[in-house]
């Protein structure tokens, strides 16, 4: 059930239940979307200030972290 607000950036998936063991199913159009796979590793943050948390893949957080040595590097 994927659907994409106009003139917003936001695409929502649905909804998931947290199952007994505290577990979600990302949905099938989430997972093609960022082509995320059995087995990949995921990384989940959260602001202190937030109930909001946000779930990246390594490969992602690779990335912003190398963006942002570079960003740094370059303001010096």
């Amino acid at each position: 059930m994927k659907k994409q607000n106009d003139g917003e950036d936001m695409i929502i998936y649905g909804t998931v239940k947290v199952s007994d063991k505290g577990q979600i199913a990302i949905p099938v159009e989430l997972r093609n979307d960022l082509g995320i796979k059995r087995g990949d590793q995921l990384l989940i943050v959260r602001r202190k200030s937030s109930k909001n948390f946000t779930v990246m893949t390594m490969e992602e957080m690779i990335t912003l972290l190398k963006d942002r040595v570079i960003d740094d590097f370059i303001k010096m």
